[in-house]
C-alpha cells in the first residue's frame, strides 16, 4: 500500500472511530448542530449509507439483527443503527431520508433523497460479483437526474449537499481489480469516481 492510500485508510478509520464513539458514548450531549442551513441532502453510496433501497429491488433483508436499535418506518437497512448519512441529516436539521425507491414518482424530494444501494460500487462491472440486485453509481445518478423535477426550486439544488460514500465494494469484491497487479486499484477507483462526478 502506497503512503497516500495508507494515509487515506487511516483517516477513514479515524473518522469512523470518532463517529462511532461520539454517537454511542455521549448520547447525553445530543447530536452536533450546524449553523449552516441547507435545503436538501442527496446521498449516493453502498451499504454504509443505504436506508433500504434493496427492499424495493426485491432483495431479502440483509439480516434480522439490522435495524434493532434504530427503526425508521419500514426501511430495510444494512446497519443496526444510524448511518453517516443520518448523522449528516441530523447535523443540518433535516429529517432522515427515505430510500428513493420507496417514494412515489410524483412525491416531493424537498429534503433530498437516498439513492444508495447495498453491495454496489462505482464501477458497473463490480455488479457481477454481488450476491443481490443493486444499483451502481451510474444508475444512482440517473435516478437522481430523473427525480429533480420533484424538487421545489432549482435554487434548492445549488444550495444542497451531495454526499457520496462508495468504492469499498469495488476494492473488496471486484476480482478484475484484485487480480491485476499492474493496476493501482485505489487510484483507478478514485479516478472513476472523479470522472463521474465531473460529467
Amino acid at each position: 500500500m502506497n503512503p497516500t492510500s495508507r494515509a487515506s485508510c487511516l483517516y477513514f478509520l479515524l473518522f469512523h472511530f470518532i463517529l462511532n464513539n461520539y454517537s454511542h458514548a455521549a448520547p447525553n450531549l445530543g447530536p452536533f448542530k450546524s449553523d449552516i442551513s441547507i435545503p436538501a441532502l442527496f446521498v449516493f453510496g453502498d451499504s454504509w449509507v443505504d436506508s433500504g433501497n434493496g427492499k424495493y429491488l426485491n432483495n431479502s433483508d440483509p439480516s434480522s439483527a439490522y435495524g434493532v436499535d434504530f427503526k425508521e418506518g419500514q426501511q430495510s437497512r444494512a446497519s443496526n443503527g444510524k448511518t453517516m448519512a443520518d448523522f449528516i441529516a441530523q447535523t443540518f436539521g433535516l429529517p432522515f431520508l427515505p430510500p428513493y425507491l420507496s417514494l412515489n414518482k410524483s412525491e416531493s424530494i424537498q429534503y433530498g433523497a437516498n439513492y444508495a444501494s447495498s453491495g454496489c460500487g462505482i464501477l458497473p462491472e463490480t455488479n457481477k460479483y454481488v450476491y443481490a440486485r443493486c444499483m451502481d453509481l451510474d444508475e444512482q445518478i440517473k435516478l437522481f437526474e430523473s427525480s429533480l423535477k420533484n424538487l421545489r426550486t432549482s435554487s434548492d439544488l445549488s444550495k444542497s449537499l451531495m454526499f457520496v460514500n462508495m468504492g469499498q465494494n469495488d476494492l473488496d469484491l471486484n476480482q478484475d481489480l484484485r487480480k491485476n497487479d499492474s493496476l493501482d486499484a485505489g487510484k483507478y477507483v478514485a479516478e472513476s469516481l472523479s470522472k463521474r462526478l465531473q460529467e
